[in-house]
């Protein structure tokens, strides 16, 4: 409105961080949360304060939030599922192209941090000593260095001029290129050719018709060193040995010993290939001296372990059977070991049943050997208390007697000690006053004495001749 500030621009030198500096500061933010390290408050508040070299408050973060809504805070919480299922094509992507960018824009800037932190002076010191060049050291080159190195080329290159196969020859570019212009097979007459007699294929080899010995190549210094620099890839090839084209009036047997001895070229060239191209059985990054030591050691194990393997094989089947066997002996010994335990602790339980069985019998004998010796007590006591009774009166009417005697009134029958004075003898019961009996009131009568005034135990009555109730035993004298 007529050319007015707004208001947050109006107070925008009051504030620590200029506009360009705050847009700076959110594209800082919003970078950190694309590589998964999201920006905190603290963390914001120290940017602020190195960007604007004054400390900011503690509510200027919020502040700085409130001015940029595209800005989200978000207190931390555990893993969602969400969040663990990240990993995705379009994040992979964007990860890979923010890498790029770093590589392509600041990578010299974090290659040069990583180089100031990895080349330390310590390690390259440390490195220096190690190699012996700091301090000076020549004995640091351990003498297995100057060993000579060994051959691990899978390739021949020997110091050799290269000869080529019998199968070629060399042509010259100025020299005719027909394939049939020369050969060792040549026919000038059409009607001799008719009449020569042709040898059966079975007899011609391929020794009649191609050279014993290689074709000597061509020394480089006569073709790389002329004046017209001609190069050896001028040089052209051609099967050696090939013979002469025919005539349209040739006969039948001619062609099929041309036949033949191109049939028998072509299998000497298949032979040839197989032989260059063929496959070592043994090959390692050994040393190529066949005859080492080492190389013999190894070729050794390396054809036993194919024994072995072969072996293995042939004696799978056999091997199979066996550990079935091994198997069903372990399955066997287990379930024979589980019955033996069994049938342990069945007799360990039968066992003791059957002691404490014969300890309830021995304690039952020996309680009943307790009951009877205690009745023997008791009946040998009675028995002892009528023989001392007798001793006593023995005794006291004769004072004179044998030792043997006196020893022997101290014993009963069974052995058994007693005691002559004092004896146990059978408990009586206690008398009861009687009622006064028809007897008792006429005696009372007869005194001329009330029967009220008589005592209940009279004294002067004679009770010997009173029916008793208990009748009182006689003592034997």
């Amino acid at each position: 409105m007529g050319g007015m500030k707004t208001r947050q621009e109006a107070h925008e030198h009051e504030r620590l961080l200029s506009s360009p500096e705050e847009e700076m500061l959110v594209d800082w933010i919003k970078s950190l949360g694309r590589r998964a390290v999201p920006a905190t408050l603290d963390m914001v508040r120290d940017f602020a304060s190195e960007i604007s070299g004054k400390k900011v408050g503690v509510n200027w973060p919020r502040k700085f939030m409130e001015r940029h809504p595209d800005l989200k805070i978000k207190k931390t919480t555990q893993l969602e599922a969400c969040r663990a299922q990240s990993l995705n094509c379009k994040a992979v992507t964007e990860f890979f192209d923010m890498l790029k960018d770093i590589i392509e824009s600041n990578f010299l800037e974090y290659y040069h941090c990583a180089r100031t932190e990895a080349f330390l002076p310590s390690t390259i010191l440390s490195a220096f000593a190690k190699l012996g060049i700091w301090p000076l050291n020549p004995a640091a080159i351990p003498e297995k260095a100057f060993e000579p190195s060994k051959e691990t080329s899978s390739r021949a290159a020997m110091p050799v001029s290269v000869t080529l196969a019998p199968l070629l020859k060399v042509v010259h570019p100025d020299a005719d290129l027909s394939p049939l212009s020369q050969g060792p097979f040549t026919i000038s007459d059409p009607s001799a050719a008719a009449l020569t007699p042709t040898p059966p294929p079975s007899s011609i080899s391929p020794s009649a018709h191609l050279p014993l010995s290689p074709v000597p190549p061509v020394p480089l210094s006569a073709t790389s060193n002329t004046s017209d620099s001609t190069s050896t890839s001028s040089f052209r090839y051609r099967p050696a040995g090939l013979p002469k084209e025919l005539p349209p009036t040739a006969s039948r047997d001619a062609l099929r010993s041309q036949i033949t001895i191109l049939r028998q070229m072509l299998y000497a060239a298949k032979e040839q290939i197989e032989r260059d191209h063929a496959q070592k059985t043994y090959s390692s990054s050994m040393p190529r001296h066949m005859t080492s030591d080492e190389m013999l050691d190894y070729l050794a194990q390396t054809e036993w372990t194919a024994q072995w393997k072969a072996l293995l094989k042939a004696a799978a089947p056999k091997l199979k059977e066996l550990k079935k066997e091994v198997e069903e002996i372990e399955k066997k010994a287990v379930v024979d070991a589980k019955w033996a335990e069994a049938e342990k602790k069945r007799l360990e339980r039968e066992s003791e049943r059957l002691r404490k069985e014969e300890e309830r019998k021995l304690e039952r004998e020996r309680k009943a050997q307790l009951r009877k010796e205690q009745a023997e007590k008791k009946a040998a006591a009675l028995r002892g208390g009528k023989r001392g009774y007798k001793a006593k009166q023995t005794d006291l009417t004769s004072e004179s007697g044998s030792d043997a005697k006196s020893e022997l009134s101290d014993f009963n029958s069974d052995g058994i000690p007693i005691a002559a004075a004092e004896v146990a003898e059978r408990p009586r019961p206690r008398p009861r006053p009687l009622r006064p009996s028809a007897q008792a009131a006429s005696a009372v009568a007869t005194l001329d004495l009330p029967v009220s005034a008589s005592p209940a135990f009279p004294s002067i009555i004679d009770t010997s001749t009173i029916a008793h109730r208990y009748p009182q035993r006689s003592r034997k004298k």
